[in-house]
């Protein structure tokens, strides 16, 4: 048995002719064998897509109640038959409701050889090796996605051929399938999806042409094709890919999150890590992956960066790109609520910014940039706490900025409230801001504390629910909205810290420690410099649009505190739900009409 296999084949001499044939016949038959398994493969890879396509085909007819040509009676009227109009439109549906049976028919049929195909692949797969399934797995998927781009020509043209429209019928389950290859852009440009209408708010008096408009209309996030493909960018990317992949595999049985882990550990503030899992300790399933699916990529790759990309935005539109980019007198903005795009004149746009930032109540014109001097603050702030113990050393180099960036001011136009030169809502973006990561981690501990207020709300369907859970409310109860006005700018920092720190006082696990935070949060509402049309301010009062902290500091946990304070403290019963900007509040307190009116509006 250890000879090589050539000593097999040696001459008649050395071997007896019926061992020789008998070797012989058993690696034909192997062959043979493993011929025939590949083929009925091939055969259950194609009857599973080809069952689905005739699944897919049936149940569109029946939704646009229309009979297949091949399924359909013969329409003609019969020569030899005198039939009246009437007559011979009742033999028409007749044959009609007959075609509908029958695909009711053969939709089952399909259904159950589907199930039955899928079931026999499946007991394919699992007689194999690890290995070998995860191999068979990226071919079939391979076959199947060829023979679906085959089988869904052939479905359009039997649509177009019998008038059915699928993409017209409300609610259709079966989303519209759209051309393929080259002419799948001239496609899109001869069927336009249709816009949402007033979208775009003009507040200018420079007109917008018809291009201009529905590029607008398309939406702020809209992403024009790029020119060319980026292969070294694309080559990034798949790398990083592989390494997510072998990640995973290597981390799969480690349990949860460790104590030296960072914080920010979930979120996208932590820190980018390149290590690689050492060679040999990744699943050789997910090796094989890899390479196959690499391979499978440089295919593709040389034809795809040959081939013309079809832009997604027709020649007038890519002009009306280049027309929009370079119009200086105009700023488009989205607006504060809604979906609708605002087009202002940028000396409105400046002027509004201008009158909020010169009210020195809210904030003071700085000489120069504070930018280094904050980061550096943090820094040593965050060292210290780490020399405490009350961090460990990953999450204090998460929470400093490496290289910050000065934040931006900029409003959102309120054209809910007027056209007419509407005021804005202030927004200071604070992305890679020397603030933004220790604003992340104060948020990290607010938020537990948040979702425990007995206003907390966490979207309508749960406000309709703790609605409906209400018991039967007395005669003489009140309900009333209230909106607070500049909610987030009129924080006072004293008043909003020492919430905070009546809050986190209640926490059952006290690390990190409460004076620790509020001292992160105090550097967070105190150091909020910012820049606009090159000048630099300090907000003196209240808090910033844009930090990641504000919404629960301001939303929840401050107002929360102001209520329980004065109104809790002295009428009990009252409730309230969704402590924010809008609230919702039912006040069951006890006393006369006049007094609860007294009570309510009276002066702050």
């Amino acid at each position: 048995t250890a000879a090589p296999y050539s000593s097999f084949f040696s001459p008649p001499s050395s071997l007896p002719p019926l061992y020789l044939s008998f070797l012989l016949s058993i690696f034909l038959f192997d062959a043979v064998m493993e011929s025939l398994a590949c083929v009925q493969l091939k055969r259950l890879v194609s009857k599973v897509c080809r069952y689905r396509h005739h699944i897919i085909n049936l149940q569109t007819y029946l939704s646009c109640n229309r009979v297949p040509t091949g399924l359909a009676a013969a329409s003609q009227r019969p020569i030899s038959l005198h039939l009246n109009q009437e007559e011979w439109v009742h033999l028409q549906r007749l044959q009609h409701e007959h075609g509908i049976r029958i695909i009711h028919l053969a939709l089952e049929c399909a259904r159950r050889n589907f199930l039955l195909a899928n079931e026999s692949l499946r007991d394919h797969l699992v007689r194999e090796s690890p290995v070998e399934r995860a191999r068979l797995r990226i071919e079939i998927r391979n076959a199947m996605i060829q023979l679906d781009m085959e089988l869904c020509g052939r479905r359009q043209r039997k649509w177009r051929r019998d008038g059915v429209r699928p993409h017209l019928l409300p609610g259709s389950i079966h989303p519209r399938q759209r051309p393929c290859g080259r002419r799948a852009g001239a496609a899109r440009h001869r069927h336009p999806q249709p816009l949402r209408e007033n979208t775009v708010v003009t507040l200018s008096s420079h007109t917008l042409t018809e291009s201009e408009q529905g590029l607008l209309q398309k939406g702020l996030t809209f992403c024009p094709t790029t020119p060319r493909l980026d292969c070294l960018q694309l080559t990034a990317d798949l790398h990083e890919f592989y390494r997510r992949l072998r990640l995973a595999d290597f981390f799969a049985d480690s349990p949860g999150t460790s104590a030296d882990a960072s914080a920010l550990q979930g979120t996208n503030l932590r820190r980018q890590s390149l290590w690689q899992p050492p060679k040999g300790s990744i699943s050789p399933e997910v090796e094989l992956f890899i390479k196959l699916f690499h391979e499978n990529i440089g295919r593709v790759l040389p034809a795809s960066s040959q081939r013309k990309p079809v832009h997604n935005l027709s020649v007038s539109e890519q002009q009306a790109l280049v027309s929009l980019s370079r119009r200086h007198e105009i700023t488009i903005r989205p607006a504060d609520k809604g979906s609708a795009i605002v087009v202002q004149e940028e000396s409105d746009y400046h002027a509004e910014c201008m009158r909020q930032l010169d009210d020195t109540r809210y904030y003071k014109q700085l000489d120069r940039d504070p930018t280094v001097i904050y980061n550096n603050l943090v820094r040593k702030t965050v060292q210290e706490m780490e020399r405490k113990g009350a961090i460990n050393k990953k999450t204090a180099r998460d929470l400093v900025e490496t290289k910050p960036r000065t934040p931006h001011f900029y409003t959102l136009p309120k054209i809910h409230k007027r056209l007419d030169n509407p005021p804005g809502r202030p927004i200071i973006s604070s992305n890679r801001a020397p603030t933004e990561r220790i604003s992340a981690f104060v948020d990290l501990q607010l938020k537990p504390l948040v979702v425990n207020l007995p206003s907390y709300i966490r979207d309508s369907k749960d406000f309709v629910c703790k609605l409906q859970g209400l018991p039967p409310l007395p005669p003489d109860a009140i309900l009333f909205t209230m909106d607070v006005v500049g909610l987030y700018s009129n924080i006072p920092h004293e008043d909003g810290l020492q919430a905070c720190e009546a809050m986190l006082r209640h926490r059952q696990n006290q690390e990190p420690p409460t004076e620790d935070i509020v001292e992160l949060a105090r550097i967070v509402l105190k150091h909020n410099a910012f820049q606009y049309s090159n000048r630099h301010y300090l907000q003196v009062h209240g808090t910033a649009m844009g930090t990641r902290m504000a919404p629960s500091y301001a939303n929840k946990i401050y107002l929360w505190a102001i209520w329980s304070t004065t109104c809790l403290t002295q009428h009990p019963k009252a409730g309230c739900r969704r402590c924010t900007t809008d609230s919702l509040t039912i006040f069951l307190a006890s006393g006369s009409l006049e007094s609860k009116h007294s009570w309510l509006f009276r002066p702050c």
